[in-house]
């Protein structure tokens, strides 16, 4: 039912049943780019992935848990205050 490029670009997570808070991370930098000076010696690595951190209320739907990750060392997080 919702294609995860459909859901970003048409619909926005905020309208899916359950969704509290969306922040569109894009693509996150895996590697930084090395610099001499202001020059770029290594472009950095993005992630081929598109990522969107959403704060669930309940369970996301069915056709959204693919899409769901779980790393070691977020690039984003939400506050539990």
């Amino acid at each position: 039912m919702y294609e995860l490029d459909a859901v970003v670009e048409q619909v926005g997570f905020l309208s899916i049943i359950g969704a509290e808070n969306a922040v569109d991370l894009g693509h996150i930098t895996l590697t930084d780019a090395v610099y001499d000076g202001e020059k770029i010696v290594t472009p950095a690595v993005l992630s081929k992935g598109y990522c969107v951190d959403v704060m669930w209320t309940i369970a996301p739907p069915a056709d959204l848990i693919k899409y769901e990750v779980f790393p070691k060392a977020s690039k984003h997080v939400f506050s539990e205050s």
